[in-house]
């Protein structure tokens, strides 16, 4: 496992349990942090209890990147570094998606 992504899963926890990360926030931060771990190696990592909001998110994966419209956030950031932030979260967020597909609904066609 990646030792910055097994950093970003500890610290996504510590934020959530500081009530930096509302509850739908971290497993959005955990789903972005999928898209780089292989599936066993992730749920190993993950708190068991956010097991069904993950496959939720993972049922509902976007068909592409684009479709993905949870990050906004950067008042402090020009608009240029917000939307190239927004861009990587998106395609982080959308691979994750798709990884988690693959591991919790393996029988299913991959969004087309």
């Amino acid at each position: 496992m990646s030792q910055s992504t097994l950093d970003r899963l500890n610290r996504a926890k510590r934020q959530y349990d500081r009530g930096m990360l509302s509850t739908h926030e971290y497993p959005i931060e955990l789903v972005r942090c999928a898209a780089t771990l292989e599936f066993a190696e992730f749920l190993k990592n993950v708190p068991s209890e956010l097991i069904p909001k993950l496959q939720q998110l993972a049922a509902h994966a976007p068909a592409r990147p684009e479709d993905v419209n949870h990050f906004a956030m950067g008042a402090f950031t020009s608009e240029e570094l917000l939307e190239e932030r927004n861009a990587k979260q998106r395609e982080e967020y959308f691979a994750g998606c798709q990884r988690l597909r693959q591991g919790f609904f393996p029988d299913r066609d991959p969004k087309p």
